[in-house]
């Protein structure tokens, strides 16, 4: 059951609405689904890619994810679609301008989702040593030689911007 507009795909929620919504274990999925798509350059993980399961006692999980792809390779596209918190508005940003994400960010958004600190440090960290098995994994794909090239740009650089500011443990 899709419980969000359509309509609103890009603008009426954040991804914090939509982990607020979220019971406590598919927040941890949310999470790393998030990491996963800004480094490897997802830019279309907006409302309508996002989709809950409601349960019969109510709660709201996490369905499995479809969509995943580099959308940078056809299009110029946002890091994500979604801004990540409820105070960021890429709406009052000059045209063309949009908030470039580290894993600090990625950290603060899983406190806010009351993720405990150690796991969201995994999942980081995990994320965080796989840039060269996405690399070898776009080298085995079926796209182009040029598409390649721009996958692996992208993912590369998106890894450079992730670790700009690395996380510290507490």
């Amino acid at each position: 059951m899709s419980v969000l507009k359509a309509s609103h795909k890009y603008t009426s929620k954040t991804y914090q609405d939509v982990g607020e919504w979220l019971n406590p274990l598919n927040r941890v999925d949310f999470l790393r689904i998030l990491i996963f798509n800004f480094l490897t350059g997802n830019g279309d993980v907006h409302l309508k890619n996002i989709s809950l399961l409601e349960t019969a006692d109510g709660d709201m999980m996490l369905s499995p994810s479809y969509d995943l792809m580099n959308t940078k390779i056809h299009l110029a596209d946002n890091l994500l679609a979604l801004n990540l918190f409820k105070e960021f508005e890429q709406t009052s940003l000059p045209l063309g301008e949009r908030y470039s994400y580290k894993s600090k960010d990625f950290i603060e958004f899983g406190k806010r989702l009351k993720i405990k600190e150690t796991i969201i440090t995994r999942i980081i960290d995990l994320l965080d040593k796989k840039e060269s098995e996405i690399l070898a994994m776009v080298d085995k794909s079926f796209l182009s030689d040029n598409a390649r090239k721009l996958y692996k740009n992208n993912v590369v650089e998106n890894y450079k911007l992730f670790r700009q500011t690395k996380h510290v443990v507490s």
